[in-house]
């Protein structure tokens, strides 16, 4: 700018001194303001100390946290979810009560005790609830019935609920929270605890997971019932093929071989007149007359050698044998042999 310029400035008071004293040394010039205006503002502030404290009760904590266990220093129970009295006896919910006689350790294989708790808190705790209302209430029964604890052994790994969580210290470094959810996969699992995916929270994944999961087992046993169904089909159709080779056989046997072809290939057969046919055929007259005086051996005999002839014949005359008892066979130019030659037999 040069020496006549003219520059605008909305500024605070202290700021003309300021300005004057910066050309002054810096840029060695002499400057002048003058100030057009003042306008002033009045401004109020007030402070607050907010209150640290969590605005929500132990009721609603338990409610919002169903699966939750708070302990103190000595491993004594200081807080539990409300669903938790569905799995664990209630005399054992009691504050105070050590932690080690309602869960075991499972994940990780440490000592249940403060200390090695805080030693691996960023591991992943698997806990088993010990004793279930069920177990208790047959402890109880069996200590009436004056049966002994080695009657309740039995009860001691049933259906017990395993949770899944994390360790947390609290602020005052003497008490520990495990959040947690039931570690639960499938909806056989659920139903075998006695629980349904309304007793976890919204907000709780396992929900989602253990849908999912159903699903995915659902698809399995689709796709394992598939499996099943196409080798089913697959050994049908083979039978199906055995049986249809069968009837192809038993077509060609019994009929000529141009019209079993005909027949196995879905074509119509038009009927067929011949001026020369022979039928030979075999017969016992007053079969039955003769049963009641011979004995069974004797009928069996007598028939067995009249068709061993009756075949030989078949077989010499290169004929079609049609039936079993009384025999007939029809010839006729159209069979198997190049030339025909009409049958004069009769047995």
């Amino acid at each position: 700018m040069g020496q006549n310029s003219k520059l605008e400035l909305y500024m605070g008071q202290l700021t003309s001194g300021v300005l004057r004293e910066v050309a002054r040394r810096v840029f060695n010039i002499e400057i002048s303001l003058s100030i057009t205006g003042r306008t002033q503002r009045s401004v109020q502030m007030a402070t607050e100390n907010l209150d640290q404290s969590l605005k929500m009760n132990a009721s609603e904590f338990c409610m919002a946290l169903p699966y939750h266990v708070i302990i103190d220093e000595h491993c004594r129970l200081v807080q539990t979810g409300r669903e938790l009295a569905n799995h664990i006896p209630k005399e054992l919910l009691a504050v105070g009560t050590p932690i080690m006689r309602i869960f075991e350790v499972n994940r990780p294989q440490i000592p249940f005790d403060f200390d090695n708790i805080c030693n691996f808190i960023n591991a992943v705790f698997v806990l088993q609830v010990r004793t279930s209302p069920t177990d208790m209430r047959n402890q109880r029964e069996q200590e009436e019935s004056g049966a002994g604890t080695a009657a309740t052994a039995a009860f001691h790994h049933g259906h017990h609920l395993k949770l899944k969580g994390q360790m947390m210290l609290l602020s005052d470094s003497k008490s520990l929270i495990y959040i947690c959810s039931p570690y639960v996969t499938s909806i056989p699992e659920l139903m075998q605890f006695g629980m349904r995916l309304t007793a976890m929270p919204l907000h709780d994944a396992t929900r989602d997971l253990i849908l999912l999961n159903q699903q995915r087992l659902t698809d399995v046993e689709v796709n394992l019932q598939l499996e099943a169904n196409n080798e089913q089909l697959e050994a049908m159709a083979k039978d199906l093929e055995a049986e249809k080779h069968k009837t192809d056989l038993i077509l060609r046997d019994m009929l000529p071989l141009s019209v079993a072809n005909q027949l196995m290939n879905g074509e119509h057969i038009e009927a067929c007149e011949y001026d020369q046919a022979t039928v030979m055929f075999t017969d016992v007259p007053n079969f039955q007359s003769i049963l009641p005086h011979s004995q069974p051996k004797d009928i069996v005999q007598m028939l067995n050698e009249l068709f061993h002839r009756f075949d030989r014949l078949v077989v010499m005359h290169k004929a079609r044998s049609m039936s079993q008892l009384v025999q007939r066979n029809y010839q006729y130019p159209y069979f198997r042999f190049t030339r025909w030659r009409p049958l004069e037999t009769a047995t």
